[in-house]
């Protein structure tokens, strides 16, 4: 289960963790004479040397254990330009390199942060604008009360996108949140903003109900789909046998800065 929780990039980790387990069984040779202890430190002390070595010379990667490499296309409601990414952050983490092949392919990339929400790098490029609409968010009542505010929106995708997310600044405390009526949870990104994950959101949209400290409070409106633009196909094509797309996938995101 190691790898699985702690990756393939830290295999020293690995070995530390076994090499402690492993040290309950020392009590198995203080019966035996101290050079026959001394033969099995040895032993033991050798095999260890042995596999940190052969480790440290394997490729952390391989079709068999990938890497994480998406591909992100971003655009927001404003400005002449795009950006697409190599991310291979995993839990909002580095997770292994870029890819050289797909570095190679993007023009002047720079690693910068994916997200302002975020914490995580990514390998960056400026792209052109696609022709599509960013999500809308419509304040439908306000409530003004001594412990904050009420809001009650409706947030929908202009381009049909089923996922959307409503992302407010750290200065921001929700104490109820309601979507379509239902109870929904708030999570809060490592960089201290509130998120709200829509999954599933019909055309015309959700009704989401807020409680909390909001005056006012600024934010973020985004729609996700999981594909990219016919422009980073090439860039989707590079990604080698060893690094393969993972949780969201590769994904097209259009967001719109809002101030509630």
């Amino acid at each position: 289960m190691l790898p699985d929780a702690l990756g393939f990039t830290v295999g020293a980790v690995h070995g530390l963790a076994w090499a402690t387990a492993l040290c309950s069984a020392t009590s198995l040779v203080a019966v035996f004479s101290p050079r026959r202890v001394a033969i099995a430190c040895c032993t033991v002390l050798a095999a260890a040397a042995l596999a940190f070595g052969t480790a440290a010379l394997q490729t952390p990667f391989t079709a068999t254990h990938p890497a994480r490499a998406n591909v992100v296309f971003h655009q927001e409601s404003t400005g002449s330009t795009a950006r697409s990414m190599v991310d291979t952050s995993w839990g909002f983490r580095p997770f292994g390199h870029y890819p050289e092949a797909m570095r190679r392919l993007m023009q002047q990339p720079r690693e910068q942060p994916s997200f302002p929400w975020l914490r995580s790098q990514a390998l960056v490029q400026t792209s052109p604008r696609i022709g599509a609409d960013a999500p809308e968010l419509t304040v439908l009542t306000e409530r003004r009360s001594l412990s904050g505010r009420d809001l009650h929106v409706r947030v929908r995708s202009l381009r049909g996108a089923a996922d959307l997310a409503l992302l407010l600044a750290p200065d921001t405390e929700m104490r109820m949140l309601l979507v379509n009526g239902v109870s929904a949870p708030v999570r809060t990104t490592p960089a201290g903003w509130q998120m709200i994950m829509l999954f599933g959101i019909p055309p015309e949209g959700a009704e989401v109900f807020m409680s909390g400290t909001i005056a006012p409070a600024d934010g973020v409106l985004l729609d996700i789909t999981h594909d990219v633009p016919a422009s980073l196909l090439s860039l989707v094509r590079a990604r080698p046998a060893a690094a393969v797309p993972t949780q969201e996938g590769d994904t097209t995101i259009l967001s719109r800065r809002i101030r509630l």
